[in-house]
Formats: structure tokens, sequence, C-alpha cells
């Protein structure tokens, strides 16, 4: 876990020391943890003289009565996390522009008229021909559209009425 020193305190006693470790995770979270000077020698001696603003890596276990403590620390110059940042860019987009969907959806069309005019066309023939294919696909593209004279939805008036 990386840590960002927010404040060291030393308190001396005669038998022992403590130091005070105020500091900041990389969550943004401000904490404290004690460290004793006869539990863990040279992390009391890594962190006594920690300064405001120095990045540490620390390792966390656990002690005999169940409690998260220091067992490591090892000062970074890396800060990367150790103090959120004010703004990021967020990430591009992904989806589709409109004009993007709009182009697809036409690829989508076209391919199932092609597929359309050799179902259409292969029904009692022997062999066909790209141009006819692409002619037919083209014919049943402009009627899904409804684009010209040609297409389909006008010749249905030229079909005859079955009542």
């Amino acid at each position: 876990m990386q840590i960002t020193i927010n404040n060291v305190d030393i308190e001396r006693n005669a038998k022992y020391s403590k130091a005070v470790i105020e500091y900041t995770t990389s969550e943004g979270k401000s904490e404290k943890k004690n460290v004793m000077s006869f539990t863990n020698k040279e992390l009391y001696n890594t962190l006594s003289v920690a300064k405001q603003g120095e990045v540490y890596d620390v390792q966390l276990g656990k002690n005999d009565k169940g409690y998260w403590e220091f067992t490591s620390a090892t000062k970074t110059t890396s800060s990367a996390g150790a103090k959120p940042t004010a703004a990021t860019a967020s990430p591009k987009s992904t989806y589709e522009t409109p004009e993007e969907r709009a182009v697809r959806q036409l690829y989508i069309i076209r391919q199932s008229n092609i597929n359309a005019a050799i179902s259409l066309l292969s029904v009692g023939s022997k062999g066909l021909k790209v141009n006819e294919v692409l002619e037919t696909a083209k014919t049943l593209e402009d009627y899904v559209f409804g684009r010209t004279e040609t297409s389909l939805y006008l010749m249905e008036e030229d079909l005859p009425q079955i009542d």
C-alpha cells in the first residue's frame, strides 16, 4: 500500500520511543498508526525520520492481537496514487456517432438486398451474373429507401388487383 506522510510525532519515554505516523492513503483517507521502537526497530528507524509529503510503500500485517500494523516501509520516489488528482480526462467514447450508425445500417441493408437478389435470380437459373445481382440489389435498395421512379414501390401500381 502506498501512503503519503502528513506528520510524524516522536514521543520519547525512558525505555522506548513511539512514532505517531499521520498519513493519507492512496484512496485519500487520512489515518494514524503508532510505530514502537521496541517492536520493529527497522520500521521505527525508517518512519521516525519521514518528512511531510514523502511517499512510502508499506506492507501491512496483523499483530498477535489481530490489529493491522505496518510490518515494513520503503521510501519511494513515485507519488502515483498517493493523492487524488484534481481532474482527469474522461475516456473517449466508443459508441457510434449517428453518422457512423447510418452508414452501418446502409451496409446491412445492401448486404441483405444482395442476398435477396441472389435468392430471387437463382430460381431456375444455371448461373448468375454479378451485374444482374447488383442491379437487382440496387433496385431492392431503392425500394427500401423509396428513392427512384424505377423502384418496385411504383411498379405495384401496374400489378392487377385480386379481389
